[in-house]
């Protein structure tokens, strides 16, 4: 059995599409087989709240630096690099992929409480933000530096990173 976030269920025994009508005989035949409620299988279940969110897609579309930062910061989770960066524990994951359709990235991330969730893609944001913020400075420098010339061009280059960070973070 195998699915996607969005409710799609795929039973690769029968075919490889998405199928509702095969979830539902899966969830009847198991109330079956073991004679209880749905109800009674339910409560038995952990809960888990999913936070999703959406960040713009700056530096080019190259979330190589963020994917680092995070993989860095969170050293304990297993990674996945299939479809973007998927960081996963035992009890939460995080996942950060671009877009297939916007120029956006989507954050998505499932914990046992929505602070922990939230704060998963709290993280991944600001994993973003860095990147954003490396980009900014490393052109900012790049377009800097041939006119560095002399004594000025070290304030040329201080005044051209404050300005990508500024713009990063959104300050005016």
């Amino acid at each position: 059995i195998d699915g996607e976030g969005n409710g799609g269920l795929v039973l690769a025994a029968l075919h490889l599409g998405r199928d509702a009508p095969v979830g539902a005989e899966l969830v009847l035949e198991l109330l079956t087989r073991t004679g209880r409620r749905v109800s009674e299988l339910v409560a038995e279940q952990p809960r888990y709240t999913i936070v999703k969110a959406k960040a713009p897609r700056g530096g080019g579309g190259d979330l190589t630096a963020g994917y680092g930062w995070l993989t860095g910061r969170f050293g304990d989770a297993a990674v996945d690099r299939q479809d973007g960066l998927r960081l996963t524990w035992p009890d939460r994951w995080l996942h950060v992929r671009p877009s297939g359709t916007e120029p956006i990235v989507r954050l998505i991330a499932e914990a046992p409480s929505r602070e922990a969730a939230e704060a998963l893609v709290a993280a991944g944001r600001a994993a973003l933000e860095g990147q954003k913020v490396r980009g900014g400075v490393e052109k900012a420098v790049a377009g800097q530096v041939g006119q560095s010339g002399g004594a000025g061009g070290t304030t040329k280059i201080v005044g051209a990173i404050r300005m990508a960070v500024k713009a990063a973070i959104g300050v005016p």
